[in-house]
């Protein structure tokens, strides 16, 4: 598959979604919009906006790489891509480091909830 191809297949809603980091062990946390920001060198705001974009189709490829960069998505990284496809799998709660986060309620759930509407499914 090439990098083209997964950008297509993980819009920037998902990728969002699996913005986070290993606090030690099996301890996950959601990484906030501000981290991201400073990650990509994107400012906060644009970061939003991308956070809620169902496609890549207004983001430039200089806005993508770098928002993809600062979420800590590697698109040429399997075990990164086949996260997604594991939670997908999954009975259960899913994304359970989202529905911990202090974001869960202003950011995350609104999020997964317009996925949803637009046809992309998280599986949460």
């Amino acid at each position: 598959m090439t990098v083209w191809e997964v950008i297509e297949k993980y819009p920037p809603c998902l990728i969002r979604l699996l913005a986070r980091e290993r606090k030690g062990g099996k301890q996950i946390r959601a990484i906030s919009d501000v981290e991201i920001a400073l990650k990509s060198g994107i400012p906060v705001e644009r970061i939003k906006e991308i956070s809620w974009s169902m496609d890549w189709e207004k983001i430039t490829v200089t806005e993508m790489q770098k928002y993809i960069k600062g979420c800590g998505f590697d698109p040429h990284d399997s075990v990164v891509r086949n996260r997604v496809s594991a939670y997908r799998r999954q009975r259960g709660s899913k994304f359970k480091y989202l529905v911990n986060s202090p974001w869960w309620d202003c950011t995350f759930l609104p999020l997964i909830k317009e996925m949803k509407n637009n046809g992309i499914q998280p599986t949460v």
